[in-house]
């Protein structure tokens, strides 16, 4: 749910979600967006998440991170302290429009 339009400077969304797997019981998923970008060229986002029964898929409940935007530039960083071979992951990524 967009609680304030991403398109514009700042930015409030939500989503919810659950699955159902075949002979399994339900699982939900909650995740959170929330920053501002001033005039399309500068700004700072952040996310967080959480997942129901992470022994489902052998990970962590909790992630977090966020984006830096320098112009067309934005620099991406997400954590989740367990990945699927059990260690702390760190996650980096770069986007750039031209």
């Amino acid at each position: 749910m967009n609680y304030v339009d991403p398109q514009e400077s700042f930015r409030l969304l939500s989503t919810f979600e659950m699955m159902w797997r075949a002979g399994e019981s339900a699982r939900a998923v909650i995740g959170l967006e929330a920053g501002a970008v001033l005039k399309g060229a500068l700004g700072v986002i952040g996310r967080a998440g959480w997942s129901g029964r992470p022994d489902v898929l052998s990970n962590s409940e909790f992630t977090f991170g966020g984006t830096v935007q320098v112009g067309t530039l934005m620099l991406d960083y997400a954590y989740r302290d367990e990945d699927l071979l059990g260690e702390p992951g760190h996650y980096w990524g770069a986007r750039f429009t031209f």
